[in-house]
């Protein structure tokens, strides 16, 4: 076959029942594969002829609510669909407390299990009562006695498996 011809943007069969069969269509960003139509020739078709039938194919689909930040094609090298999207890098900015909040985490998965917190029953009431006994003990001492762990820490812990259980519910 010739560099001239082939499938761009495309599947081809090379089935020797199904040769020339040509699927023409489009990948979401999930991966998932939406065909226009299936267009079957004895002889492949000219590149020019795939990307035209490409072309038309992307310019009927509803316009796309992901930017690339920098105005990049979705479809080119480089792009990136994240344009308004929670910037997480940001949360390095708090590395000192997140640290000690894994040290929390660190603790009890010692003392109890790795994850087990997930499963404990009626979780975001306990959690909430552990995270407001801790965020009242800072009245009066900074570290716990039983954990040797920072109060603060421990009232950052259950506050983000409060809010952890809450999304998972919600």
């Amino acid at each position: 076959m010739s560099s001239d011809y082939g499938v761009i943007y495309g599947h081809g069969s090379w089935d020797p029942e199904n040769f020339g069969t040509i699927k023409i269509g489009t990948y979401d960003s999930q991966g998932v594969f939406y065909p226009k139509e299936q267009v079957v020739h004895n002889e492949p078709k000219p590149v020019d002829w795939v990307q035209n039938e490409q072309k038309k194919w992307l310019e009927s689909l509803p316009p796309v609510t992901e930017q690339d930040p920098n105005g990049v094609d979705q479809h080119k090298p480089g792009a990136k669909l994240d344009a308004g999207k929670p910037d997480a890098s940001l949360l390095k900015d708090f590395g000192k407390a997140l640290l000690e909040v894994a040290k929390v985490s660190t603790k009890g998965a010692i003392k109890y299990s790795r994850g087990g917190w997930q499963e404990v029953p009626d979780g975001h009431n306990r959690y909430t009562a552990a995270m407001m006994r801790h965020f009242f003990q800072e009245k009066y001492e900074d570290i716990d006695e039983d954990t040797q762990m920072l109060h603060m820490a421990q009232v950052a812990w259950n506050a983000l498996a409060r809010l952890e259980l809450y999304l998972r519910d919600n």
